[in-house]
């Protein structure tokens, strides 16, 4: 099974980031996500929806991945919870996106956005972080199985390890999980301590990996040149 890699675009400017695009296009990731959290103009529809439409047109066939990420889950800027209802409900209609990161902590209040979003043929990700440590075995399985109750097509965990022992915790939590639910799932563990998960994603039971293109979104990312080589090495 061949992993996918997606890179993140974390620019601010609407320049920022159609430039960094460019460059991440030469690369050929087979997923872009674009932090739109850190997007000066995200509340903006007329600037948000501009930017899609040029994004699209420089990535071409390359999938974007749409995502604001909270700050309670290490964004860049504040929201009510409306307002990131509204915005992923706004999304949902673009058809430059292929993809929806929704915060399980969320949108488990607000489960009609994901089958909103399904119907209108995005793929949703169901998502959970902590940066702060890594919860026990049983913790991670039960968020795991709390979040294919959501109906979503892909779970995300990243953790923050302290030790390397945290490593066989997050191992066995994805395994315990995997007993009950078969839906595709990306585990991350972050920062230098957690480079395994991203260089050998599989045995985390994970689909995709998150690279670099000259700047990190979350700690401990690879520029995607190099991941690539390990990747095949593995």
């Amino acid at each position: 099974m061949d992993v996918m890699i997606c890179v993140p675009i974390v620019e601010s400017t609407k320049a920022e980031i159609l430039a960094k695009a460019k460059e991440i296009a030469k690369k050929k990731p087979d997923m872009v996500e674009l932090r739109i959290d850190h997007f000066e103009y995200w509340m903006e529809e007329c600037f948000l929806f501009e930017l899609l439409e040029e994004l699209k047109e420089i990535l071409g066939e390359i999938p974007i991945l749409f995502t604001f990420r909270t700050p309670f889950e290490g964004g860049n800027e504040p929201i009510t919870k409306e307002a990131y209802f509204a915005l992923l409900s706004l999304v949902t209609n673009r058809d430059e996106i292929s993809y929806i990161d929704m915060e399980a902590n969320l949108i488990k209040d607000r489960v009609g956005l994901i089958k909103e979003a399904k119907e209108k043929n995005k793929k949703v990700i169901t998502s959970y972080h902590n940066f702060a440590e890594t919860p026990e075995k049983e913790e991670i399985a039960a968020k795991l199985k709390e979040m294919e109750s959501l109906s979503g097509d892909v779970l995300k965990v990243a953790v923050m390890p302290n030790s390397e022992v945290d490593l066989v915790t997050l191992r066995e939590g994805v395994e315990e999980a995997n007993k009950e639910i078969q839906n595709p799932k990306i585990i991350i563990a972050m920062g230098e301590l957690g480079s395994d998960t991203r260089i050998h994603p599989l045995n985390y039971s994970s689909i995709l990996t998150f690279a670099m293109v000259g700047k990190e979104s979350a700690p401990g990312q690879i520029e995607i040149d190099e991941l690539r080589k390990i990747l095949k090495q593995d």
